[in-house]
């Protein structure tokens, strides 16, 4: 199977994430980039500690590198 090319968005996404100093997971706003790493196995969602109004709004999940997503990413992938 080929590598999938990753745009510019979806680079930014990969190197915020590897930038998370307690591995919590970020927010990302860029929600086709995000679809599309989610898609390739790089990111998974995980719900966030946010109140029950944030849930309501549709922001309740925060977003980190699966292990075979920090794999690929560290092997520049």
């Amino acid at each position: 199977m080929a590598k999938p090319i990753l745009s510019r968005d979806e680079w930014t996404i990969l190197r915020r994430i590897e930038a998370d100093p307690v591995g919590f997971g970020v927010r990302i706003e860029i929600s086709l980039a995000r679809s599309r790493l989610k898609r390739l196995g790089y990111i998974e969602s995980r719900p966030s500690n946010a109140g029950r109004s944030r849930q309501i709004a549709g922001k309740a999940h925060v977003w980190r590198f699966t292990a075979e997503g920090r794999a690929r990413f560290e092997a520049g992938e």
